[in-house]
C-alpha cells in the first residue's frame, strides 16, 4: 500500500497545506499498518515529522489511529520544538482497495494542537498510488 495524503485550508487570513507520503502493509483483508513523512507550510510556521498508523477497514468504513512527531514551533514557548500526539480518526473510501479516501478525526494534545489551524479538528483527502 502507497498513498498520500494532504490537508489545506483556503481562508484569507490563514494559509495551510501539508503532504504526508505514506507506505503500508494490509496485515490481513481488514488490518492495514503503515507510517510516513509529513511536510506541512503555514503562513506563520512549517513543520515537518513522521507518523505511523493503523487502520481497520470495515468494507468502505475505517477507523484509524495514529501517532504523529512533528518539529514546528510551539505557539506557548515561541521556539520550534518536536510535538506529538496520538490521532483518532473516521473515514469513508471510495473503492474496496482505498484509490481514494477522506476522513476526519480529532488530536489529543492541547500543545500539539494550538500549531494546527483547525486546532484539534483534523481532516484529510488521501489517494493511492
Amino acid at each position: 500500500y502507497s498513498a498520500l495524503e494532504f490537508m489545506t485550508n483556503g481562508s484569507n487570513y490563514n494559509f495551510y497545506i501539508s503532504l504526508d507520503p505514506q507506505a503500508g502493509y494490509w496485515w490481513n483483508q481488514r488490518i492495514l499498518l503503515g507510517g510516513g513523512v509529513h511536510a506541512g507550510l503555514a503562513n506563520n510556521h512549517s513543520s515537518a515529522g513522521v507518523f505511523g498508523f493503523g487502520r481497520l477497514t470495515l468494507n468502505r468504513i475505517f477507523i484509524q489511529g495514529e501517532y504523529r512527531y512533528l518539529n514546528m514551533n510551539n505557539q506557548t514557548t515561541m521556539k520550534r520544538e518536536w510535538l506529538g500526539s496520538p490521532i483518532f480518526c473516521i473515514g469513508y473510501s471510495s473503492s474496496d482497495d482505498m484509490s481514494s479516501c477522506i476522513s476526519i478525526g480529532i488530536s489529543t494534545n492541547g500543545a500539539y494542537s494550538q500549531n494546527m489551524p483547525f486546532g484539534a479538528f483534523v481532516y484529510r483527502f488521501g489517494y493511492r498510488f
